[in-house]
This record gives structure tokens, C-alpha cells and sequence, in this order.
């Protein structure tokens, strides 16, 4: 995180709800997208299989401001559908892990070869090579078929790295790195400024709905300080806003550290109880 922040990329953070325009671009296949059925909106039922679109959305955003040659990433979770899982519990339906995805607001995909592998070896990693991927049925539509790089250590595949295909957007190469494969090649890594993978922030979102007229950052402080978290509690946001009736539905997100992803969503249901 402090490398990319080193070199001018600002931290975005996205909602895991994605539209269809999303997967559509994002995913060769629907067969592993997890549709949400009780969304909170429906016009974002599905759960993310990637960042990249999210990061367009918020190049967008900015442009929108006059903000130009955006350098901007975002570390997040994408989820893939289990489908030969049968089971009636909604978490064991599909997969999440966490991925990086890196765009900058310009043509030059070599510059961002050189930020992701100084992100790479700062995690102690070496042997990192960029292959073009000519294979048109693993190219996902977001991007142009003839700049696709496969992104490998020690002939590993972790990622990829692409100009995104101009009928979309125009000037725009992204990268999007698998975080959880990452984890598994780092060893001995004691930097204290970048990302610690083998002890990662686990982020999870709950609702609340209250009155109107009640503090929803004084109420969640209430929750979080009268179950004594402070040691794996690195912060809360309020991510999403919604007026029912009288009263407001927030959602929640609670960042946790020091814990494995079981035992933040033991925690999580222990304080909130969703």
C-alpha cells in the first residue's frame, strides 16, 4: 500500500454489489458470478469477480471533477460463485478472495509494469515476467486483445496487466493482482512499508437502521467499545446510506487485524450479530 501511495496512486474503495454491465465486461462466463437475490439495491445484484471496473468507475468520477492522469488502486474482495456446492447458507455459495487492481490514466503500459513489480519486490519476490496472453477466450472484453500480459513469478500466474479496449474507455491500463496467491510466495518478508499479506486487514459490512435523529458514528462507537475489540479493531466507515420510513439504513464496514478471516466473522457476528 505505501509503495503505490509512494508513487502518486491514491487508495479508492468500492462496494463488492456490481451491476451487469460490470460482470459482463469483468467475466468470459456467468457460470462463477453469485447474484445476490436480496440485494440491497437491485440494480447491483451481482458480487464482484474483479476490481478493474470499479477503479474505471471512480477514473470516471474524477474526470467528471477535471481530475486528470489519475493514478489510482484499490485492494478489495472478489467473490466467485461454488457451483458444484450445494448448500443453503449463502456464505458457503461462493469463494471470496483478495485481489489489487492498479490503473493509471494514460497509454504507457510499460510505467505500470515498473509500479507493479516495485510492488512485487517489495514483498521479497524476483523472478517476475510479463506474458502476452494471444489466448482470445481468456481476454475479457474490458480489455484490448492485443495488449494482455499474463503476470507471473517464477511461472506462476498471479495477475494480469492490459490497456483497456478503447471502445470502453479510451487511455486507460490497468493491473489486477491476486493477493491471497501473492501471500503464498512471500517468505521472510519483514518490511514494515508495504501490505503484511500472512496478516491481512479483514474487512466486513453489516446494516443498521435507526432514527434519524440518532448519531450513527456515535452509535456504532457504543457497539464496538461495549465488547472491548480495541485490539483487533483497526477502524469503521459508514459506506452506503438509505432513507426507509422514518428511519435511515446504514451499512457499516469494520476493519479488523490481528485475526484470520474465521475468527473477524466470528467477532463480527459475536458484536453485531450479522
Amino acid at each position: 500500500e505505501n509503495t503505490l501511495i509512494f508513487e502518486g496512486f491514491d487508495e479508492s474503495r468500492s462496494w463488492v454489489l456490481v451491476n451487469e454491465e460490470n460482470i459482463n465486461l469483468t467475466n468470459n462466463s456467468l457460470e462463477n458470478v453469485a447474484k445476490v437475490t436480496n440485494s440491497i439495491n437491485d440494480e447491483v445484484p451481482f458480487l464482484r469477480t474483479s476490481i478493474a471496473f470499479n477503479l474505471v468507475n471512480q477514473l470516471d468520477n474524477y474526470l467528471k471533477h477535471n481530475i486528470s492522469n489519475s493514478k489510482i488502486f484499490e485492494i478489495g474482495k472478489v467473490f466467485n460463485k461454488n457451483s458444484k456446492l450445494e448448500s443453503s447458507n449463502l456464505l458457503d455459495k461462493y469463494s471470496e478472495k483478495y485481489n489489487l487492481a492498479i490503473l493509471q490514466n494514460n497509454l504507457d503500459i510499460n510505467s505500470l509494469k515498473v509500479t507493479t513489480e516495485k510492488v512485487l519486490r517489495s514483498l521479497g519476490l524476483e523472478n517476475i515476467s510479463y506474458v502476452r496472453n494471444e489466448n482470445h477466450e481468456e481476454i475479457i472484453k474490458l480489455a484490448s486483445s492485443n495488449n494482455y500480459f499474463d503476470i507471473k513469478v517464477s511461472g506462476l500466474h498471479i495477475g494480469n496487466i492490459y490497456l483497456v479496449n478503447p471502445k470502453f474507455r479510451k487511455d486507460i491500463v490497468l493491473a489486477e493482482l491476486n493477493i491471497d496467491l501473492i501471500s503464498t510466495l512471500v517468505k521472510d518478508f519483514k518490511s514494515q512499508a508495504t501490505i503484511e499479506l500472512t496478516n491481512r486487514v479483514v474487512e466486513l459490512d453489516t446494516n443498521v437502521v435507526i432514527d434519524k435523529l440518532t448519531d450513527i458514528n456515535e452509535y456504532v462507537l457504543n457497539i464496538l467499545n461495549s465488547n472491548s475489540i480495541k485490539d483487533n479493531l483497526l477502524k469503521f466507515s459508514i459506506v452506503d446510506k438509505f432513507e426507509v420510513n422514518d428511519k435511515y439504513k446504514y451499512t457499516v464496514r469494520v476493519s479488523y487485524f490481528n485475526l484470520s478471516d474465521l475468527e473477524a466473522k466470528e467477532l463480527h457476528l459475536k458484536v453485531f450479530g450479522s
